[in-house]
């Protein structure tokens, strides 16, 4: 790793402590299958960039507290899998908010729920002939691409400590693919492909926001 790389790293990292202490980035899982065959897939470690802010709803000192927390979040996502003698690695970049509603039982354990829209913003496949990394091919890099479909939507689950460390699962609800595209040679190169992803993680939480202080009447979180 170049230096200019490390750098880029550790900014990036700095940034997530302060926005959310910790965001872990995922781990990202699908299950492909062509014409309901199933294909062998690779899995793949990407980044996750949130920004959000946190609101409390309702709080019972020590015992009871719900908040809303929204915002808007930027990730890479897609999946490596295994066709014939090649190796395909498939990604988009895509946007928009998330909602999840953190419940924290006795200061201690945290339980969330939440959803998300996410917006596709570039599309790239990359192709590796006898999956050497060495026969890399760029295939398709796209802005707006008509080959996966504009929105993702994505079911989102956490449970952990308060103030800790905490696992999170998000599984996306749609196919990755557009089946129904056509190339400039009237071709359907996505036709029966299915791509079912899911992402796991482990964040960490270093805030005081599950203990929401009162301030003219209001309940409020403190970052």
């Amino acid at each position: 790793m170049t230096m200019t790389r490390r750098l880029s790293a550790i900014c990036f990292a700095a940034m997530m402590l302060a926005v959310s202490g910790l965001q872990g980035q995922p781990l990202q899982l699908a299950r492909v299958t062509l014409n309901d065959t199933a294909l062998h897939t690779v899995p793949r470690y990407s980044w996750l960039f949130p920004i959000e802010k946190s609101f409390s709803l309702w709080r019972l000192p020590s015992v009871l507290s719900v908040s809303l927390t929204a915002g808007l979040v930027v990730r890479n996502q897609g999946v490596i899998y295994d066709r014939g003698a090649d190796r395909l690695k498939h990604r988009i970049i895509s946007a928009g908010p998330r909602i999840s509603l953190p419940i924290v039982i006795a200061d201690k354990v945290m339980i969330g729920v939440g959803y998300a829209f996410n917006y596709t913003l570039h599309y790239k496949e990359k192709r590796f002939p006898d999956r050497l990394r060495k026969n890399k091919q760029v295939e398709q890099s796209e802005w707006f691409s008509e080959r996966v479909p504009p929105f993702q939507h994505s079911l989102y689950a956490e449970i952990g400590m308060a103030r800790g460390v905490r696992v999170f699962g998000e599984y996306f609800l749609g196919n990755l693919y557009n089946t129904q595209y056509q190339d400039d040679n009237g071709q359907t190169p996505y036709a029966g492909l299915q791509v079912q992803m899911f992402n796991v993680g482990i964040n960490f939480s270093f805030s005081q926001s599950a203990f929401a202080k009162k301030k003219t009447g209001v309940y409020y979180e403190e970052d």
